[in-house]
């Protein structure tokens, strides 16, 4: 059982592959980290990966099956994904965005609101706030809202983009700690893009570093250890 992504390679209109031939793959319970600076074709891995950009070579699969194209394929194999941006609506309240999330997994009212009620044990700001507007959240509530959007769609594989984006060392360990209880609690495979190598990124269990698209280095955080970062960027 695996979140499989083999040789994926994706352009826009007729240019330059803006990615090439990158594989990756995440079981349950693991957490994969994909480094690499602005521009080198991250969130265009992610978007191919989760159906919104369609790549012109390589497959994703779950559990074997190689899934069709769009978002909705995605849904159903328990694929979820946290933009680092636009992750939520800012004028509906903390409960609404938590309520329209939860509708895409179910039309049923009750289950609706045991995700919702689940999204917020998970993170006990968003029942603090659950009435407030969206847009008058901290940066930091801001993304634990947006995961916990996509925790009421029932993710057996969660994609995250650049969850540390703008938040202070402290709000963004506090979202990796939470992250971390995840995957133990819920066997959740994490995928995560991320600009920089923060301390508690030394957790995953592999570490892909891109460059202009192109993989350049894959091993696990002890070996990344070893190596020059700075040239390998």
């Amino acid at each position: 059982m695996s979140l499989i992504i083999d040789s994926l390679a994706a352009r826009y209109r007729e240019g330059q592959h803006v990615i090439s031939d990158l594989s990756l793959s995440v079981s349950p319970g693991e957490m994969v980290l994909l480094l690499g600076h602005n521009g080198a074709g991250k969130t265009t891995f992610l978007n191919c990966v989760y159906g919104i950009h369609a790549p012109t070579e390589g497959r994703v699969a779950v559990d074997g099956e190689t899934l069709a194209k769009g978002t909705a394929s995605r849904l159903r194999a328990g694929v979820a994904m946290v933009p680092s941006e636009h992750a939520c609506f800012t004028r509906l309240t903390v409960g609404e965005n938590l309520q329209v999330a939860a509708a895409v997994t179910t039309r049923d009212r009750a289950e609706c609101a045991t995700l919702v009620d689940g999204a917020m044990e998970t993170f006990p700001v968003l029942r603090d706030k659950y009435s407030d507007p969206a847009g008058s959240l901290s940066g930091g509530q801001r993304r634990m809202l947006a995961i916990g959007m996509a925790l009421t769609q029932k993710p057996r594989y969660l994609l995250l983009d650049e969850p540390s984006l703008g938040l202070a060392p402290q709000i963004v360990e506090d979202v990796y700690a939470k992250l971390g209880e995840l995957r133990r609690e819920l066997s959740l495979g994490v995928v995560v893009v991320e600009q920089n190598l923060h301390p508690t990124l030394l957790r995953a269990d592999r570490v892909h570093v891109v460059r202009t698209g192109r993989e350049v280095f894959v091993g696990s955080s002890a070996e990344l250890e070893t190596q020059d970062l700075w040239e390998l960027l």
